[in-house]
C-alpha cells in the first residue's frame, strides 16, 4: 500500500518536475454524444530522454449519462532498458460530484514492480487490494 502511494506520488512528481522533457497533446470534446458515455478530453504525453522518445501515456476523461466521470490512462515505455517493459493501465471512477468511487492500477512499472492495486469506496469505508493483500479502512 505504501509502495503504491509512493509510486503514484513519484509519478506525479516526475510529470510535474520534468514537464519540459515530455510533450503533451490534448483533445477536448465538449459536445459529446447524448447517449452512452461522452468523451470530455483525451490526449497523450510523450516521454523523452536525451531527445529520444522513451514512451508515452495516453488518457481519456469521459462522462456517463448518470454523470459518473471515468479517467483512464495507459503508460507504455517500450524503449525502457529492462526486460519486462513498463505497461501500466489506470482507471479512476468518480460520482458526478467528484467523490471517488474506485481506483485501479495494473501492470509492470519502470521499477520492475508488477502493480496490481485497487481501491473501492463504499460510503465512509474503502476496500483496498494491493498485490494480493487486502484490507478495509474507515
Amino acid at each position: 500500500m505504501i509502495k503504491t502511494a509512493a509510486f503514484l506520488s513519484i509519478s506525479l512528481l516526475f510529470v510535474t518536475s520534468f514537464g519540459n522533457r515530455a510533450s503533451a497533446q490534448t483533445t477536448a470534446n465538449p459536445g459529446g454524444a447524448q447517449t452512452g458515455s461522452s468523451i470530455i478530453e483525451s490526449g497523450k504525453f510523450r516521454f523523452y530522454e536525451t531527445k529520444q522518445i522513451r514512451g508515452e501515456e495516453t488518457y481519456e476523461i469521459s462522462r456517463s449519462p448518470t454523470g459518473e466521470l471515468v479517467l483512464t490512462a495507459k503508460t507504455e515505455m517500450p524503449f525502457a532498458e529492462q526486460e519486462n517493459k513498463p505497461l501500466v493501465n489506470v482507471t479512476l471512477r468518480t460520482s458526478a460530484d467528484l467523490t471517488p468511487q474506485s481506483f485501479q492500477i495494473k501492470g509492470p512499472t519502470l521499477l520492475d514492480l508488477e502493480e496490481n492495486t485497487s481501491v473501492v469506496v463504499q460510503g465512509p469505508a474503502a476496500k483496498v487490494q494491493d498485490r494480493g493483500d487486502s484490507g478495509s479502512f474507515v
